[in-house]
């Protein structure tokens, strides 16, 4: 799926409209530039006040920045060169962009040596330097991209100079391919791969400013407006490595297909991503909706009890669900320990043996929970392993969900039950571990007719 921007913008997604508190976007004098509409004053405020705050700018303060870009970068017939080349060189200027060594028209004229020199066996005489990003880390003037008023001249670092008239220009899109470069980044142009610019050292958080720029430089001298394709997955590494999968979803009255379409947009995205601060809201409000409809059969319950527990989350743990039974009867000795404590119909099995498959986890039956750890809780000479546990439902009191800190280098963390029986949980994040703890307390209040709820740590602290 790509998407299609005349001038595009990083973060588009977030909403025009911010409500966060922050010492920068709160300034009395930022408040009247935005009243009277003047966005480059706007821009050129706030992002003064980023560049000296000690600590890193939020998402909301890098989408509150490139909104002001976006406002900036808007082509209209009235604006003279003069006032699209202060644009461009204002959004150009950003302190995202600060460590690139870039130059725009002045540099030339106190350089003339260097004017005459760059791209010379490609660049018409008559061609004046408006912009130039010199890549050459080694070798100052080496390689890099440049603008005059007619055309796009480029070098790779393996390959010959390039130039391409704004006339010739059809389509430009931006790619990232992971080891290209110090970034990744590329520009392709008329869908030839041959002709390609590596955006060498442009930061993650200021590539899609920088594209936006040069486009903007670039339209206001052709006839026809060149719209930049970016892929989705592309648009998310600039964002920060992060899904961007609230604004794609259609609203749903059943929260359970709205968690199935948005769990199979986060899948597109892969391990390299980290959920957004907004997917996450919607996720977890989506999972609210969930398992706080009560009012359901049991079998409905367990329907949706599945649904969340399927989710990507959780691909790379072994979960069984349905009437289980082990394949192997005939010998006891190879009974798995909790087909051989229960004859109730069980629905959940959590194998958590990551060498010896069946050698420790959870069960969830229609009574009771079931679970054996690695090491039993007072090891001895005699007993390291843990034995089999159960308590069942109606005995359960209070669930909690606890990290486990006596292991430093080992994320752990313990499902309590009435404040006694601990459950070690592993290979799971964070948010994911909370996420199954729920599921667990759900299927607990379907399968009994509790009313349980989940205590975290904050909750008990």
């Amino acid at each position: 799926m790509y998407r299609y921007y005349l001038i595009i913008i990083a973060l588009c997604w977030f909403p025009v409209t911010f409500s966060f508190a922050s010492t920068c976007s709160h300034s009395e004098s930022l408040q009247t530039h935005l009243r009277i509409g003047d966005f480059q004053e706007a821009l050129q405020e706030l992002d003064n006040c980023l560049a000296a705050s000690q600590q890193n700018s939020t998402q909301d303060e890098l989408s509150l920045l490139n909104h002001f870009i976006q406002q900036v970068l808007i082509s209209k017939p009235s604006l003279s060169f003069q006032d699209v080349y202060g644009n461009f060189q204002r959004v150009l200027s950003i302190h995202l962009l600060s460590p690139l060594s870039i130059h725009f028209e002045q540099y030339f004229k106190k350089n003339p040596k260097t004017d005459k020199d760059l791209f010379a066996e490609i660049r018409k005489s008559s061609e004046k330097y408006y912009f130039y990003y010199d890549t050459g880390r080694f070798l100052s003037h080496s390689r890099g991209i440049a603008l005059t008023e007619q055309s796009l001249i480029w070098k790779n670092i393996t390959d010959k100079p390039q130039l391409l008239a704004f006339n010739d220009i059809k389509h430009i899109a931006l790619l990232y391919k992971r080891g290209l470069s110090l970034t990744g980044w590329k520009l392709r142009f008329n869908q030839d791969p041959n002709k390609e610019i590596r955006l060498s050292g442009v930061p993650n958080e200021g590539v899609l400013p920088f594209v936006s720029a040069i486009i903007y430089f670039i339209n206001f001298h052709t006839a026809h407006p060149i719209a930049l394709e970016v892929p989705d997955r592309e648009l998310a590494i600039a964002a920060g490595w992060i899904t961007l999968c609230r604004d794609k979803q259609v609203e749903q009255d059943d929260p359970i297909t709205a968690l199935q379409l948005l769990d199979a947009c986060f899948s597109v995205y892969g391990n390299d991503f980290q959920l957004s601060k907004v997917d996450r809201v919607f996720l977890n409000t989506l999972i609210k909706r969930i398992f706080d409809n009560t009012q359901v059969s049991f079998a409905t319950g367990y329907h949706a009890f599945k649904i969340v527990l399927s989710t990507h989350f959780f691909k790379k743990l072994s979960f069984k669900f349905g009437q289980i039974s082990p394949k192997n009867k005939k010998n006891d000795d190879f009974l798995p320990w909790w087909y051989q404590t229960t004859q109730s119909s069980n629905y959940f099995y959590f194998d958590m043996g990551r060498i010896q498959s069946n050698a420790r986890g959870l069960v969830l039956t229609n009574t009771a929970i079931l679970w054996r750890n690695l090491f039993a809780e007072a090891m001895s000479w005699n007993t390291v392993t843990d034995s089999e546990h159960t308590i069942l439902f109606k005995d359960i009191e209070q669930v909690s969900l606890i990290q486990d800190t006596n292991f430093a280098y080992l994320e752990r963390w313990l499902l309590r039950f009435n404040d006694k029986y601990d459950i070690v949980l592993s290979q799971m994040s964070e948010e994911d571990v909370t996420l199954f703890a729920t599921a667990v307390v759900y299927f607990i209040n379907m399968a009994s007719g509790a009313h349980l709820s989940l205590q975290t740590s904050d909750d008990i602290e």
